[in-house]
């Protein structure tokens, strides 16, 4: 039950108060064209599967942050909590862009251990329109423990 207050409950805490924070200052930035996304990406940046909060800072910037939650390998009854933190850049006039990118994934394994993940993103993105549903391949790579690890991710998720 440690490991749900020390790192569970705070990661939840902020990925709330960064949506929250982002939704009070969207009116004003969607009056700047500037849009936001929430996604659900299985494997990929957040490994296992995670739900997404995307905002984009310029026409071809966006920001992530996202949350997830891995079964740890010690105990069945603890999952490990990883926070995706990426930006990415979008190149492309069409529906189809292609986007690049990099972050780190805050990984809290077990009651005193934390890790940051350097992660990648070179992938592509379908919008169907500007607003509206997109779809996401995307390659994925990180590094854990001085390891190189090649990662696939696939996302489904709404623009507004």
């Amino acid at each position: 039950m440690d490991i749900y207050y020390k790192y569970v409950l705070p990661g939840f805490n902020t990925f709330t108060y960064f949506s929250i924070l982002a939704f009070s200052l969207s009116g004003e930035l969607k009056s700047q064209g500037y849009l936001n996304s929430f996604y659900c990406e299985g494997l990929g940046n957040g490994i296992y599967f995670s739900i997404n909060y995307e905002r984009f800072i310029e026409k071809e910037f966006s920001f992530r942050i996202g949350i997830s939650s891995l079964p740890s390998e010690e105990n069945d009854t603890v999952n490990s909590l990883i926070i995706p933190i990426t930006l990415s850049y979008f190149i492309g006039e069409s529906d189809l862009k292609l986007e690049a990118g990099g972050g780190v994934d805050i990984a809290a394994a077990t009651k005193d251990e934390v890790f940051v993940i350097p992660t990648g993103i070179a992938g592509l993105r379908y919008q169907f329109e500007e607003k509206g549903i997109f779809l996401k391949l995307a390659y994925t790579p990180f590094v854990f423990k001085g390891r190189y690890t090649n990662w696939l991710g696939v996302s489904i998720g709404y623009k507004f």
